[in-house]
């Protein structure tokens, strides 16, 4: 199960870098703010709607630099941040760790120029500068979807709508951070545009949303697999339900798409104004309830601690016909053969052969070996369990004989050469 912290981040980082992809965009196609010498004569000074894309900017720096914290702790050692941004080969998550670093770099450097008046710096860098960062930041949105699909021990987050919505929330989310802060900006006719230019973006985009959570849950309803099915029923009517409906479907999609409409049809300045914030503050709500659904729809389910029932039932068929008193709760199979059990061949993600380290087989019913079953079954765990990397595991022989794994959340396991 993703923890807390790992969902913070999900949340922070893409609604941070939505953020600062609408400044960019803003500044680079309409705003086009005055920096360096032609800068110096204003000093400080800034008219509300470069304030308000200022105030933004900062704000989108500060929700990435967040995450990156949350992921830090949740990761729960340093040198796995340095693992990740220094060990090769190159994988999406180093790809994913390099972008947030790369868009922490460029936007403190953007923030820095916007609210200093450094001569030697200009337009022309800023542009540079804006320009590198919208791409690195779509990245980051995406990447917050990417993650839970390197997670496979879930089928579930293996869904391409999870990113889809991922990337389109982010984006939403990125749009209510100016909106809400257009409230304590000094307001003018330019900050009036910019919000209701920016309203008119986010329609079209919550349209979106609900086109791709329609399919989410079209296709994990007709999914066969079982992990899916099971997650499909924690997200409509299980622990994820409330979440899914009352904080995505309402507060994210409903009453923002209402408050933006509105906002655009009134012709009072402050009713506009209300309208535009609470649907700001709507937008964000339905961001954090959409991570935390698909996180905990996604999450592992209660351990079943037997063998699937058609490889039970084969197995004490099998005792019986032996005349064998005792049915064993692991199949016997030849060590070298790398079949799994059931229909499908990804379905039960590890397979234990041989002497199991504990009275029976566990398996995932959503693909993967659990954090849980590790804990409670390998007696040489030398590290806590993160819920983005699973924890590093030392094996022996001794330990567990014969490890056949297929499909199933990745694991970090050391040879203990000293115990052979």
């Amino acid at each position: 199960m993703l923890g807390d912290l790992a969902i913070a981040y999900l949340f922070l980082g893409g609604a941070g870098a939505g953020a600062l992809v609408v400044c960019c965009l803003t500044d680079l196609l309409w705003l086009k703010e005055p920096f360096g010498r032609e800068r110096v004569p204003r000093g400080l000074s800034r008219w509300p709607v470069e304030r308000l894309v200022g105030l933004s900017m900062l704000a989108g720096l500060l929700m990435v630099a967040a995450g990156a914290v949350c992921l830090t702790f949740d990761l729960g050692r340093v040198d796995r941040v340095i693992s990740l941004l220094l060990s090769p080969p190159a994988s999406l998550m180093n790809w994913g760790s390099w972008a947030l670093v790369a868009l922490i770099a460029l936007s403190c450097f953007a923030v820095a120029v916007r609210f200093l008046a450094i001569p030697a710096i200009g337009r022309g860098a800023m542009i540079a500068v804006e320009a590198a960062a919208v791409p690195v930041a779509v990245f980051v949105m995406a990447y917050t979807g990417f993650l839970l699909q390197t997670l496979y021990g879930a089928r579930f987050w293996g869904l391409w709508p999870v990113v889809a919505l991922f990337v389109l929330s982010s984006l939403s989310c990125g749009i209510a951070v100016p909106v809400l802060l257009q409230a304590v900006v000094g307001k003018d006719e330019f900050t009036d545009a910019l919000a209701q230019t920016l309203l008119k973006v986010d329609v079209p985009v919550i349209v979106l949303e609900v086109a791709v959570a329609v399919a989410l849950l079209v296709l994990a309803g007709g999914s066969n697999h079982p992990g899916i099915q099971a997650s499909f029923a924690s997200l409509v009517q299980g622990p994820a339900a409330a979440w899914w409906w009352a904080g995505f479907a309402v507060c994210g999609l409903a009453l923002p798409f209402a408050c933006e409409a509105a906002s655009l049809a009134t012709r009072v300045p402050e009713g506009a104004l209300r309208l535009a914030v609470a649907a700001a503050i709507f937008v964000l709500i339905g961001g954090v309830s959409l991570r935390v659904a698909i996180a905990d729809a996604g999450s592992f389910r209660p351990l079943e601690l037997s063998a699937p029932a058609s490889s039970a039932d084969e197995a004490q068929a099998e005792g019986e016909e032996g005349g064998e008193g005792e049915s064993s709760a692991v199949p016997s199979a030849d060590p070298g053969t790398e079949e799994p059990y059931g229909e499908d061949g990804g379905n039960w993600g590890a397979q234990l052969f041989g002497r199991a380290p504990s009275a029976s087989a566990c398996w995932d019913a959503g693909g993967g070996l659990s954090p849980e079953f590790i804990a409670a079954s390998c007696p040489s765990v030398v590290d806590r369990t993160s819920s983005i990397i699973p924890p590093a595991v030392v094996l022996s022989v001794s330990d567990l004989p014969v490890m056949n794994i297929r499909s199933c959340s990745p694991l970090f396991i050391t040879y203990n050469r000293e115990r052979g």
